[in-house]
């Protein structure tokens, strides 16, 4: 399996706080049968230079791939990062921001954006090249609430993604993500891991929870981590009856 959303890096956001953490959410994913993983810290525009990231990245990662490496794990790794949406996205170089080797770029949001600026800025990221995946959607109301925009978004080009711990929960959201997969409005899962109990490397339980739909989800993942194309068939359009969209 490919886990394309993962907080493993050591000691640069919120994820690992130090390289023991990280090699023990590494050995959970190999375990669980993930082979291919993106590490995807955090980046904030507004906070950080994007030099000072990247150098802070690659150390991090450095040491990462040399202690794995000397306890023999085996997996395939790819830098990459979770951006967060800011208007000034678009005087980056997106392609450091980038999953490795390829267009695809991982984003979130705030949780009350200003949705006339996320268009204006996914269409000039989109107009470079470079294909948005959209980060744990099931977060954002906006979207759950209105479902006509995630389509439309899906028609643009964009990617949906949401965290395997939400197929696990019980409740409303639960229920819906399973209308939105069954829509065509989810393109990949993944565990958005933090740590061994908050967030923790459970992409294989998630998969598990979508039999139907699991081919489909591991190859799309696949395809994105080996920065391959991939035509994306036309979601359903929903519509909304008593207050329930259908």
């Amino acid at each position: 399996m490919t886990d394309l959303h993962t907080h493993i890096l050591p000691g640069i956001d919120d994820g690992a706080k130090n390289i023991e953490q990280s090699i023990q959410l590494l050995k959970a994913e190999i375990a669980t049968g993930v082979n291919q993983i993106a590490f995807t810290p955090h980046f904030y525009f507004e906070r950080q230079l994007p030099d000072d990231f990247l150098k802070a990245r690659e150390q991090s990662h450095q040491r990462l791939m040399q202690e794995a490496e000397r306890q023999g794990l085996r997996f395939q790794g790819k830098l990459a990062a979770e951006l967060f949406f800011s208007t000034g996205l678009t005087q980056l170089d997106l392609k450091q921001f980038c999953i490795e080797g390829t267009n695809y770029l991982l984003m979130e949001f705030s949780m009350r954006p200003d949705i006339s600026l996320i268009e204006d800025v996914l269409f000039d990221i989109l107009g470079e090249g470079f294909i948005p995946i959209l980060a744990h959607v099931e977060r954002y109301h906006f979207l759950m609430d209105n479902p006509e925009l995630l389509e439309k978004w899906i028609h643009q080009g964009v990617l949906i993604q949401v965290n395997a711990g939400s197929l696990l929960k019980k409740g409303k959201t639960n229920k819906f993500l399973r209308k939105l997969i069954q829509w065509g409005m989810v393109h990949i899962i993944s565990s958005d891991v933090h740590s061994l109990d908050r967030r923790p490397p459970n992409l294989a339980e998630g998969m598990a929870e979508l039999k139907k739909y699991q081919n489909r989800l591991e190859q799309n993942a696949d395809r994105v981590f080996q920065g391959k194309f991939f035509r994306i068939d036309p979601p359903y359009t929903p519509k909304k009856r008593f207050g329930i969209w259908m």
